[in-house]
C-alpha cells in the first residue's frame, strides 16, 4: 500500500531537487550562450563601495561603472585609474618574499639571490626615497636578471610586481557576472589591482575570479548562489514541475479506477470497500 502521507513529502523534495537542478541548467546556459545587446554607463563620483566588496586600498572615488545585459546574463565592468607612487623598497620586499616560499630546483642560485636582494634591500632603506627614479632603476634591472632561474609560475607573479614600477598609472578593475532566469541566481567576479584589460567581454586575462570557474577559451562561469535570486529561481521552476509530476499518478488512479481495479496497487477488484491486497480504502471510489 501507499502510504499518500509519506509519498508526497517524498515527490515534493524530489521536485525541488529537480527545479534546483534546473535552476542551475538555465543559469549557466544563459552564462555560455547569451549575448549581450545594450549597455548603461554611468560614472559614480566619491563612491562608497564598488559593485562587490574590494581591498581597503582601492579608490573610492572616479569609478567607471558599465552595466551590459543579455537574457538571463548580466555584467557588470567598474574601473578606475589612479596615479601610481612608484615604491621600488615595497617592490624589493615583496619579491624577497616571494623567492623565500617558492621551491627552486637550484638551492645556491636561491641563496645568492635572496642574499645580493637582502643587501640591496637594506642599502635602499638606508637612503630614503633619495634617488627614487635611480631606485626603481637598480631595483627593475636586479629582478629581470635574478628571475632568470626561476619557475615559470613565480615568474608571472613577479611580473605583475613590475608592473607597479614600469607603469605610471594603475587600473583597478573589478568584472562582476550574474546569470540566471527570471532572477540572477549565480555570480562571480574577477578583479585586479593591476593593468586589466579582458581579451573580450567574456574573458579575464588577469586577476583573480572568486565565485567562479575559467575554462580554457577564456569564458568564465559563475557558481556562486546569489540571494534571493537562486532561492526564488528554485520555487519557481519548482511551482511549474509540481503540477506536472501529479500527472503521471492522476492518470494511473483514473484508469485503473475504469477497468475497476485498485488506484494504489492495481489489484482487480469486486464490491469490497477496502482493497483485499493493500487494504486501500475503496469507498470513495465505489461508493460503498
Amino acid at each position: 500500500m501507499i502510504d499518500m502521507r509519506t509519498f508526497l513529502p517524498k515527490k515534493l523534495v524530489l521536485t525541488i531537487l529537480c527545479g534546483l537542478i534546473i535552476n542551475i541548467a538555465v543559469a549557466l546556459s544563459c552564462a555560455t550562450l547569451s549575448n549581450f545587446s545594450s549597455s548603461d554607463q554611468e560614472v559614480v563620483l566619491d563612491a562608497e563601495s564598488w559593485p562587490r566588496e574590494v581591498g581597503p586600498g582601492w579608490p573610492r572615488e572616479s569609478i567607471l561603472i558599465t552595466t551590459e545585459h543579455a537574457f538571463g546574463l548580466t555584467l557588470i565592468k567598474s574601473r578606475a585609474m589612479v596615479k601610481r607612487r612608484k615604491d621600488p623598497i615595497r617592490i624589493l620586499t615583496n619579491y624577497l618574499d616571494l623567492i623565500r616560499e617558492s621551491p627552486s630546483d637550484l638551492p645556491d642560485r636561491q641563496r645568492q639571490w635572496i642574499e645580493e636582494a637582502t643587501v640591496l634591500l637594506q642599502a635602499m632603506q638606508s637612503e630614503g626615497d633619495a634617488g627614487l627614479e635611480e631606485q626603481v632603476t637598480t631595483v627593475t634591472n636586479f629582478i629581470r636578471t635574478a628571475s632568470v632561474d626561476l619557475d615559470e609560475t613565480v615568474r608571472k607573479k613577479i611580473n605583475r610586481l613590475m608592473i607597479l614600477l614600469t607603469d605610471r598609472s594603475s587600473n583597478y578593475s573589478q568584472f562582476v557576472r550574474e546569470a540566471g532566469w527570471p532572477f540572477r541566481a549565480l555570480d562571480a567576479e574577477a578583479r585586479s589591482d593591476q593593468s586589466l584589460e579582458p581579451r573580450s567581454r567574456y574573458a579575464i586575462d588577469l586577476g583573480v575570479i572568486r565565485g567562479g570557474f575559467q575554462k580554457k577559451t577564456g569564458l568564465w562561469l559563475p557558481l556562486r548562489p546569489r540571494w534571493p535570486g537562486f532561492l526564488l529561481n528554485t520555487v519557481f521552476y519548482t511551482l511549474i514541475l509540481w503540477p506536472i509530476s501529479l500527472l503521471p499518478g492522476f492518470y494511473t488512479h483514473i484508469r485503473r479506477k475504469r477497468a475497476n481495479k485498485c488506484p494504489s496497487c492495481g489489484t482487480d477488484i469486486g464490491v469490497d470497500s477496502v482493497c483485499e491486497q493493500c487494504g486501500q480504502d475503496l469507498s470513495d471510489f465505489w461508493g460503498n
